[in-house]
């Protein structure tokens, strides 16, 4: 502002914070996200699909946040394809459809966490990844498998 940097946003990569943990902490939430993560595949994956809403619903390369079934779905339109991920930063549960994306980074504008938009994998300091939804599209309407 002014000329000057917001300091919420400025980043500097590998400098200690306030939202730095220890090993021994980044271990038990690393351990503690890969077993929220991990779902069995559905039984029947054909009673599986949820309907999100059309594509057209979704800004070309943009993203838009759909409730389906109660959980909160993020679809980010990277330019090629469709893709789902859930709609809040793991951080501080902040709204990703108010960050940016390039097409393969999405990026939650609150501390600057990264993503993968191919896989939901944390990039740069982000320290938890996102769940992604397998989505697909079927006559211009896109349906999620929760």
């Amino acid at each position: 502002m002014g000329g000057r940097p917001v300091e919420r946003l400025r980043y500097d990569p590998g400098k200690p914070g306030a939202n730095k943990l220890s090993e021994a902490e980044l271990a038990e939430i690393k351990r503690a996200h890969a077993a929220r993560t991990q779902t069995p595949a559905p039984a029947d994956p054909a009673l599986a699909w949820q309907r999100v809403g059309a594509t057209a619903e979704v800004p070309a390369n943009g993203m838009k946040e759909f409730s389906v079934g109660g959980v909160n779905v993020l679809v980010v339109h990277t330019g090629s394809a469709y893709v789902a991920f859930q709609a809040l930063c793991p951080h501080e549960t902040i709204p990703l459809e108010q960050g940016m994306h390039d097409g393969s980074v999405l990026t939650c504008l609150e501390h600057m966490w990264q993503f993968d938009l191919r896989t939901g994998a944390p990039l740069g300091d982000a320290l938890e990844g996102l769940r992604s939804y397998p989505l697909r599209e079927d006559a211009g309407l896109l349906y999620v498998a929760l």
